[in-house]
């Protein structure tokens, strides 16, 4: 959990509780790769996937399994298999601040339904999302800076600087203290300035959409974070219709159609 608390306080990431979301007719497909390194040089990798279109968010989630076996004779088990396989799917709705979670690995003929609120710091499964998220503990847009212009996957981009310290807390008590903290932005992605990645910095800097962000606390901890987005193809189009048909479906679920 600590390690968790710490990685979500360097890069202050990954908000969907918002009133104003931007639209996006086409659909778009959000791929965040964040990559985290220990003080003492251990490092780990994960990758996820999210589909936003019309101020909607669909996004899949895996459940993490692992197969063990036991020798009876020496009591000895050892673990024979690992990965992960999809298990659920969330649809949220931004504006009404709400959303269901579809568990599409029931055995009924259609996917169990359980809808959620969406309240800041709480969520029952998938990403933490907040609006501005690295607009939070007291950093303002001014504490950000231009620092020089980049090529991230061969694009230009422009590289931002937020020199104020900024200290993490988790039960009243500081975890972690960010001493360094850059994000980069291409200004050519004028159509994917959400509000849960960033919309008032890339704003600030004249548009665009956040595509690196990177933080390190005083200890040596650092953390990453790399975006990419894409319009949707058929395969996307078709995914979220459904999911959208059956929240639209299943509003009654939602005590006055609405969660505030």
């Amino acid at each position: 959990m600590l390690k968790i608390t710490i990685v979500t306080g360097l890069l202050c990431m990954f908000g969907f509780f918002v009133v104003h979301a931007q639209n996006v007719s086409r659909g778009a497909i959000v791929t965040h790769k964040i990559g985290f390194r220990n003080s003492d040089g251990s490092t780990s990798v994960s990758l996820d996937t999210f589909y936003v279109r019309n101020g909607y968010i669909l996004e899949p989630i895996k459940q993490i399994y692992s197969s063990d076996e036991t020798n009876l004779t020496t009591g000895e088990s050892r673990t024979t298999g690992s990965g992960s396989r999809l298990k659920w799917y969330t649809f949220t709705n931004f504006q009404e601040k709400n959303g269901m979670m579809f568990d599409i690995e029931k055995s009924s003929s259609s996917p169990i339904i359980e809808p959620y609120r969406l309240r800041m710091g709480e969520r029952k499964m998938g990403q933490m999302f907040f609006p501005e998220p690295f607009l939070y503990y007291g950093v303002r847009v001014t504490d950000y800076s231009k620092v020089r212009d980049t090529i991230i996957n061969g694009q230009k981009c422009f590289l931002l600087k937020r020199d104020k310290a900024v200290s993490i807390s988790q039960n009243g008590k500081v975890v972690a203290n960010v001493v360094n903290f850059r994000l980069a932005i291409n200004p050519s992605l004028k159509s994917y300035n959400f509000p849960f990645i960033s919309e008032k910095i890339v704003q600030h800097f004249g548009g665009g959409a956040v595509v690196y962000v990177e933080g390190g606390d005083e200890s040596g901890i650092r953390s990453t974070v790399e975006y990419t987005y894409t319009e949707f193809t058929p395969t996307e189009t078709k995914l979220f219709d459904y999911y959208q048909a059956l929240y639209n479906s299943n509003i009654a679920l939602f005590p006055g159609n609405s969660f505030q």
